[in-house]
């Protein structure tokens, strides 16, 4: 969800995605004020710093995904996000909500408003994505709070607001993780990262970014696996087949509670953000997540809730409307910005798919992953 795509993808066409990501800072001129998403995106694309060679020699960047707070609580109204100003609805007490008998939802309560969860068995915890900075210490203190140590750390994806805290966790917890995901952590954790592009999270955030220890999960999961916590608690880890959030995801189900654990494959109250992965994907995951017969659904933004027909799900209806109006500009020969510029003042005038919250530059890049799949195919 709330994201600025710097993955360091392997291949040219992904470095040339995250040489356009959207949400980086424009200076302190842009810092609060309205400005057009689309004139954001395309200030955005001309200020990308250049990244630093690997060992293979290709050029990368760095593995950030986070948009700048300022313009994101500038769309909310407020100087500074805050638990009253949580976009999903009432905040819960410490951001802990109750989903099952053994599952707890984890709220962060400031950008990137990422989500977790712990699971608790008689013998051991698991617990679903790490969060970041803060909001990982606040979700370590809740998993030691009660029940059996945390024994496993599962991550849904590589993007930094769901695997940067694992350094809370892991070891002495067992990191499970896709292979894409842990082969670019590697690759982190080699380059480290630039705790000045956290500052404007919330106050102190570079502070906490420079203690940060980025940590490679020690188990690959590209089959389906079973973690056994205790007294019938069981959490099934499934990688989802082919790109949709990103190149290499991996989703939950709790047993026997009946809870499914999304990662960013859903989002709930928010627009997706799919230049990562696949637009298709996306549609392909929503549908594969709303086939299980679950009592309720965790996102990797937004409150939980239960997952209906796909067919009728704004994920859904908001990426089939992404395809087609991409294909409309696409037929009218528009390419790259007057394509963006096109879907853009499409949007401004449908408001059949909508969401509570909308971050700038994320339409703008959604966009530019619809062309490349129209055009050039799925990586």
């Amino acid at each position: 969800m709330t994201v600025r795509d710097r993955e360091d993808e392997g291949n040219h066409r992904h470095e040339q995605d995250e040489q356009r990501e959207p949400g980086a800072p424009v200076g302190e001129e842009g810092v609060g004020e309205r400005v057009h998403p689309h004139d954001q995106w395309e200030a955005n694309h001309h200020q990308h710093r250049e990244g630093h060679p690997d060992r293979s020699g290709e050029r990368v960047h760095r593995p950030i995904l986070l948009p700048p707070a300022p313009q994101v609580n500038a769309v909310l109204g407020c100087p500074h996000m805050t638990t009253k100003v949580w976009p999903f609805g009432d905040y819960p007490p410490g951001g802990l909500e109750r989903l099952g008998p053994h599952v707890t939802a984890y709220y962060a309560d400031a950008m990137p408003l990422s989500n977790s969860a712990i699971v608790r068995g008689t013998e051991s915890s698991l617990v679903f994505d790490a969060n970041i900075l803060r909001f990982a210490r606040s979700l370590r203190a809740a998993a030691d709070a009660q029940g059996p140590p945390v024994e496993f750390l599962a991550l849904s994806h590589v993007h930094d607001d769901h695997s940067l805290g694992a350094m809370h966790f892991a070891p002495p917890a067992e990191g499970l993780a896709r292979a894409y995901t842990r082969e670019r952590l590697a690759g982190w954790a080699e380059r480290g990262i630039d705790p000045a592009e956290y500052a404007d999270l919330y106050e102190g955030a570079e502070g906490d970014a420079r203690s940060v220890r980025v940590v490679v999960p020690g188990t690959v999961i590209e089959e389906d696996r079973q973690v056994d916590l205790g007294g019938g608690v069981v959490v099934h880890i499934l990688p989802f087949a082919g790109a949709a959030h990103t190149q290499g995801d991996l989703w939950a189900y709790v047993e026997p509670d009946g809870v499914v654990l999304c990662g960013d494959l859903w989002f709930v109250g928010c627009e997706p953000y799919l230049a990562s992965g696949s637009v298709r994907g996306a549609i392909a995951a929503v549908e594969r997540l709303a086939d299980t017969t679950v009592a309720i659904c965790l996102p990797g933004h937004g409150r939980a809730a239960r997952l209906g027909s796909a067919r009728e799900d704004p994920i859904v209806r908001y990426c089939e409307w992404l395809l087609e109006e991409t294909a409309a500009g696409l037929g009218r020969g528009l390419r790259g910005s007057d394509l963006r510029a096109a879907v853009r003042a499409a949007r401004e005038a449908d408001t059949a798919v909508r969401f509570g919250l909308e971050i700038p530059g994320f339409l703008e890049a959604n966009v530019e992953r619809t062309e490349h799949e129209l055009t050039e195919g799925a990586d």
